[in-house]
């Protein structure tokens, strides 16, 4: 018989396969993507096995240990899904097991534990009735079952198998199960008195068809247990758990609204519809202008995968930012849909996998990890905002979800739409070359004009007493709207009350010990805070070193603005959304009384301009248009003409009229210009232009070699060394394609207590990623520096 080698990625940081020989009992079960146990060293370790091949490694086939045993009989990942895995852990230049940490819960790789509850009157094999019978009634952890039985898991699967147990996932480390107790009312009379309420409590569970829940006997009976507890001893009632699903949704869905379709969604639909039948991948780039009914057709398309038998997943930038998204989802498919994304509890994020897994949701929403989902049978991926940099994870394995979505509809054979108001010039470069299907939307759905906007001259425009950061004419426009009962929202991408601090007298400017940033001043707070690392400290009384007590703000954020705002017109009833006051409930706090007209002027960062839908709102100011434009960082033009745009988007969504000033410094600039007149083909022209000229993305590759070590001689010395090596591959294997950028400091040269530098590899991607290969394995790992790859990397601070 030949022999089979298994690939296994076992749950430890190694570049390096680990093989393992195939024991001939296993030979007809072991399947790509099942847990199993393997010796690690002196240890037995979980791996998912990534591979099978007849051919063997290249080092001594007698030194290759063999597999011990199967943990799960059923894939925990899909074959289709390890290949995309493989796909990711080999874009992105990181180990297998990196992918799978990201890609898989840890209760179903090796922290936490597969959960068997055995099943009243199922027929058992006749070999495991002594098992099955010492299982407690509420279930056990079957790694104890196996210890303490000593039988394979492969042989105490056959319990699955016969369907003798229910099959569940505890994560250990961090949650249990949600376990409900279950109240019925038993026959027979009792042979003691009963009190009135123990009668009351029997009545009502018998006059119940179905089992009560603890939750509905507290709902109906103040302090029941008590009574409860006596009607058991009487063995007048049964009580037995059962696992619940918590519910991560905070309000319920909304009622759904009669929706015509506007002729642009109609083509958009007839092109994408006839997709979502046939197995194969077909790829959309959906661009349409703010308010065109993208997330209708996105509606409808969902609709029809689901008739075809197929699943959707939908991907959002910050979902915890879009409840008014979600919730329009819900009023269609309702139970239909799970949710996952950081802003969930690890119970309520749990509970949504086990919900996938169990194949009792056909949608899944969520953020960058929802491209994970256990989701089978795809049909459809939609990623909504797919310009968004939110996509990019920054740390650990640094994928980009809309980018790895596409990869996953290619080897699932499913439709994609990346649908934007804005679409990134990767994508749009994309549809220019026909690799993309492009539909675009040029009205809004309801026909409204789009809002008129103007540019503001801050050089030479006057301040109203007061509002100094506003301009006149902002000013002005701002009393007249809130005048005739609009609402309004001022847009500023900047937290806290100022961005510094500074000493009247010498000029010292406290900063951040551990990062190379000024403390941000948070009034509220009467303290000084990095945004980086969160260092804190109380406002100083005097400055140190001139020992001078006139010390003061310097700019403006958020904050100030909002208090200016309140003091200077008491018809302003302002809220406030940024990172500071908009997390968990109280965003939905603050969306919630602004869209019923409690505030009437909303000032936020650049939350405020994710997707929400104002009717009321007819103007939008945006105080100061250049930050974006003076980041060391070739993507400026784009971010900046993008977040215009969006924030613009927020004005005239209703029946009336919207507007849009836009206050600053250099109006002539073509980014701003674009967005004055919502000229999307004119600025991607213009930027495309200049991208080719320099040969940046999308007209080639970057990866970043980010080094960081807590030492700036050592941090310096290691970059040296990482570009020497990269420019010495370059030269002698003449790839004329590959430039090699740095080393240099990075823009903010110090985070968190490490200095900072990076080296740029720009050209082929195929030739870039050879380079990069060679210099990882060619440098030497050196204590104290960390060597970050990053391909493909959107954030070059």
């Amino acid at each position: 018989m030949e022999t089979l080698f298994a690939a296994v990625a076992v749950d430890v940081r190694v570049f390096d396969e680990l093989t393992y020989r195939v024991p001939e009992h296993l030979l007809d079960s072991i399947q790509v993507g099942q847990l199993v146990h393997v010796p690690f060293r002196n240890q037995r370790k979980t791996g998912v096995i990534r591979t099978l091949s007849t051919t063997p490694p290249d080092f001594d086939p007698e030194k290759i240990r063999e597999v011990l045993e199967l943990v799960e009989v059923e894939p925990i990942v899909e074959p289709a899904f390890i290949s995309f895995l493989n796909f990711m852990a080999d874009y992105y230049l990181v180990p297998f097991s990196e992918v799978l940490r990201v890609a898989v819960p840890s209760s179903i790789r090796t922290d936490g534990a597969k959960f068997y509850t055995p099943i009243e009157g199922a027929t058992v094999p006749r070999d495991l009735v002594d098992i099955f019978e010492s299982i407690p009634s509420g279930g056990e952890v079957v790694a104890d079952i196996r210890k303490r039985s000593g039988i394979i898991f492969s042989k105490l699967a056959d319990l699955e198998s016969a369907g003798a147990v229910s099959v569940t996932y505890l994560d250990l480390a961090k949650v249990k199960e949600k376990k409900e107790k279950f109240y019925a009312a038993m026959d027979g009379e009792s042979e003691g008195k009963l009190g009135a309420k123990q009668r009351e409590i029997l009545a009502y569970l018998r006059r119940r068809t179905e089992p009560v829940s603890g939750t509905e006997l507290r709902g109906v009976f103040d302090n029941p247990y008590s009574s409860i507890k006596g009607l058991l001893t009487k063995e007048l009632v049964k009580v037995w758990e059962e696992s619940r699903y918590r519910n991560p949704f905070i309000d319920e869905p909304g009622p759904r609204k009669h929706v015509t379709l506007s002729r642009e969604q109609e083509l958009a639909l007839d092109a994408i519809l006839p997709t979502l039948g046939p197995d194969a991948f077909s790829p959309f780039l959906l661009h349409g202008v703010t308010g065109s009914g993208k997330t209708e057709v996105y509606i409808r398309a969902i609709t029809k995968v689901l008739e075809e038998g197929k699943m959707g997943l939908i991907l959002l930038p910050e979902i915890s930012l879009t409840p008014q998204f979600v919730s329009v989802f819900r009023s269609v498919f309702n139970d239909e849909i799970a949710v996952l994304h950081s802003g969930l509890s690890p119970a309520h994020r749990f509970d949504q996998w086990r919900k996938i897994r169990a194949g009792e949701v056909s949608i899944v929403i969520g953020a960058r990890s929802a491209l994970f989902a256990p989701l089978k049978n795809i049909g459809l991926i939609i990623v909504d905002e797919e310009h968004d940099s939110s996509f990019k994870q920054e740390e650990g394995v640094r994928y980009n979800a809309r980018d790895m979505a596409i990869v996953l509809a290619m080897k699932v054979k499913a439709t994609i739409i990346l649908g934007s108001a804005t679409p990134s010039l990767e994508s749009f470069q994309n549809a220019k070359a026909g690799k993309f299907t492009y539909l675009e939307m040029k009205k809004r759905a309801a026909n409204q004009a789009l809002p008129d906007v103007e540019l503001v001259d801050l050089r030479e425009s006057a301040r109203v007493d007061g509002l100094e950061h506003l301009s006149e004419k902002l000013s002005i426009e701002l009393t007249a709207c809130i005048d005739k009962g609009h609402q309004s929202i001022l847009f500023l991408n900047r937290r806290g009350f100022s961005p510094c601090i500074l000493c009247g007298s010498c000029g010292h400017q406290w900063r951040c010990e551990a990062c190379d940033v000024s403390l941000t001043y948070h009034r509220s707070q009467e303290s000084l805070r990095c945004h980086h690392c969160d260092f804190i400290i109380r406002l100083p009384e005097q400055c140190p070193t001139c020992a001078n007590k006139r010390i003061g703000p310097k700019g403006i954020g958020t904050e100030q603005l909002s208090d200016i705002l309140s003091a200077n017109n008491k018809k302003y009833v302002v809220s406030r959304l940024d990172a500071d006051t908009g997390k968990g409930k109280k965003l939905n706090e603050i969306l919630k009384q602004f869209r019923e007209g409690e505030t009437n002027v909303l000032v936020g960062t650049q939350m405020v301009t994710k997707g929400h839908d104002f009717p009321n709102v007819t103007l939008v100011g945006v105080i100061s248009a250049d930050s974006g434009l003076n980041f060391p960082d070739f993507r400026g033009a784009e971010r900046t003409f993008q977040l215009l745009s969006q924030v613009a988007g927020r004005a005239g969504r209703g029946t009336l009229e919207g507007r849009v000033l836009i206050q600053t410094y250099d109006p002539s600039h073509f980014a701003l210009q674009c967005a004055s007149t919502h000229d999307y083909h004119s600025f991607a022209e213009q930027e495309l232009e200049r991208r080719q000229k320099f040969q940046l993305p999308p007209f080639s590759s970057l990866i970043a070699a980010k080094v960081e070590s807590g030492r700036s001689e050592t941090v310096m010395r290691a970059a040296h060394k990482w570009a020497s090596i990269a420019k010495g591959f370059v030269r002698r294997e003449k790839l004329s394609g590959v430039v090699v950028k740095g080393p240099a400091t990075a823009p903010f040269e110090k985070l968190r207590n490490k200095y900072r530098w990076q080296v740029l590899l720009q050209g082929t991607r195929k030739e870039v990623r050879r380079v990069a290969l060679f210099t990882q394995d060619a440098f030497e790992e050196q204590r104290g520096v960390k060597v970050i790859i990053d391909v493909d990397p959107v954030n070059m601070l």
